[in-house]
């Protein structure tokens, strides 16, 4: 680097660069081979393929059936320990005993 700064030699600079980024390439070469390894190596695609099956079988539940849910809460627990919550995100219903969720369709 000496010599290049006496001399105005852009050359082992250069070199220098081109060697950097070529390691940087088997570097990340590496790196994608070792994920791709272990995502092999693991039963995360199982797991996944598992999990997108149940969401495809959820059973829909209708507002009628949710309203008979309530029903048999409140005809069966004290008022002071349920409040009925609906979440219009994603068409979800909560219904919560003591601030704690108990149900969610």
């Amino acid at each position: 680097m000496l010599d290049t700064i006496e001399t105005g030699d852009l050359r082992q600079v250069q070199f220098l660069q081109e060697s950097i980024a070529e390691y940087k390439k088997i570097f990340v070469n590496n790196v994608i081979f070792g994920l791709v390894r272990i995502y092999k190596d693991s039963t995360l695609k199982d797991i996944n393929d598992e999990y997108q099956r149940m969401l495809s079988q959820k059973p829909e539940i209708e507002e009628e059936d949710y309203l008979y849910i309530e029903q048999i809460i409140n005809n069966n627990m004290s008022k002071k320990s349920w409040k009925s919550q609906e979440m219009r995100i994603k068409k979800y219903k909560k219904i919560k005993l003591e601030d704690k969720e108990f149900f969610r369709c």
